[in-house]
């Protein structure tokens, strides 16, 4: 039986040499604002960039690894991409909100206070359903429009909507099912942060009663001290939780990404392979 997506990215992560310290030093490189954000996504998609070549190697394990040259580059773009997918919906709602607003005052004003109430109803149901689907399919545009632009090595190529729309439809079911072990996993991590945080509040407690016996100054100094160093191992943890999440879904999608053969592809705007098999046995039309 042929492993899932979401199964091959875990153990390319797990059969790499030092990943947990790989995935330490990008939780702390992230604690950088902007930057930080920007060598992490270059670091996952050029990896996953890599599967999508067909190139099975582990993680690198530099996290500043820049073969290509691309890896802030391609970081920057995928950031830029994810920001605007990730707005979409939102435009969206309010667009809707305000034609549903509109039309809500209407039905006041002509006089069927009743209908409007039970119209305002309905509509907050239809926008956030609409929503939901907005954001579903704002992130698998996202996804695959950073796939192309780690190809691609342009900003452009993400924002082929056409050309995403045709590799989202020749694979749906497996881009649907990168998203639900996604949002599994996300629910498993917040989960282990829950409980990590209930813990850490438990040992900062013990920690502060300890303490509170002694009055000295130098108690008080190690008590800041130690309070300080464990506030930021516990942010690490977190962001560290995040980073695993990250590089799980990116290198699955490398994963998904491999069987529209890569190396065949010409440049962003030519046909992709499926398309050029497509358009061979399509039958030709003859007029009489």
């Amino acid at each position: 039986m042929q492993m899932g997506y979401l199964q091959r990215a875990y153990n390319d992560i797990r059969y790499s040499a030092g990943w947990f310290g790989i995935i330490a030093r990008l939780a702390l490189v992230m604690l950088i604002p902007i930057f930080g954000i920007i060598v992490a996504l270059g670091y996952a998609y050029g990896w996953a960039r890599d599967m999508a070549w067909g190139i099975h190697q582990p993680m690198p394990k530099s996290i500043f690894e820049n073969r290509d040259g691309q890896l802030y580059k391609r970081g920057f773009f995928v950031l830029v991409i994810s920001v605007v997918f990730a707005m979409a919906p939102f435009v969206v709602g309010a667009a809707i909100s305000l034609f549903g607003v509109s039309g809500v005052a209407l039905t006041f004003v002509g006089g069927y206070s009743i209908s409007g109430a039970g119209i305002a109803s309905f509509l907050s149901f239809l926008i956030t359903l609409v929503c939901i689907g907005a954001f579903f399919f704002a992130q698998l545009f996202s996804w695959v429009g950073s796939m192309r632009t780690s190809i691609y090595g342009r900003l452009s190529a993400g924002f082929q909507l056409e050309k995403m729309w045709k590799m989202i439809r020749r694979d749906f079911k497996g881009l649907l099912r990168i998203f639900g072990m996604t949002i599994v996993l996300a629910l498993i991590v917040n989960v282990v942060a829950y409980l990590a945080l209930m813990l850490f509040g438990l040992f900062m407690a013990f920690i502060a009663v300890v303490f509170s016996y002694g009055t000295t100054t130098a108690a008080n100094i190690i008590l800041g001290l130690l309070t300080v160093v464990l506030v930021g191992a516990f942010v690490v943890f977190l962001i560290m939780l995040c980073v695993f999440t990250n590089l799980m879904t990116v290198r699955a999608l490398g994963h998904w990404t491999m069987q529209f053969e890569i190396p065949l592809w010409g440049g962003q705007d030519d046909p992709m392979p499926f398309e050029r098999a497509e358009q061979t046995t399509r039958p030709t039309q003859q007029n009489y």
